[in-house]
């Protein structure tokens, strides 16, 4: 019985963790379609050159690059939940102020 038990929870487990990985994907992809959402109408306001209008996008790859090396040692200090938690406030945060900005 027990060494059932371990299987369902380890299946669970996985079926989790894919879960989640597969979140985290479509939630960095929504990011990426945000950009390219507004990037006409950002680039008419600022009078964005094509050098411009290519570092905003890139800006938030750039982010993804900066911030992957960083969450393992923040995993490692705060813990995993914990790092999650930082990490999906702090998306949320922005989300938030973007909402919030006007016209």
């Amino acid at each position: 019985i027990t060494r059932r038990m371990f299987d369902r929870q380890t299946a669970a487990m996985d079926c989790l963790c894919v879960a989640l990985v597969v979140l985290g994907g479509l939630h960095y992809g929504y990011n990426v379609a945000i950009v390219g959402t507004v990037l006409g109408e950002l680039s008419d306001a600022l009078h964005a050159s094509t050098l411009l209008r290519e570092t905003l996008v890139s800006a938030s790859t750039f982010g993804a690059i900066i911030g992957s090396p960083l969450s393992g040692p923040v995993a490692e200090r705060a813990g995993r939940r914990a790092a999650t938690i930082i990490g999906e406030t702090l998306s949320l945060l922005g989300t938030l102020g973007c909402a919030a900005s006007s016209d």
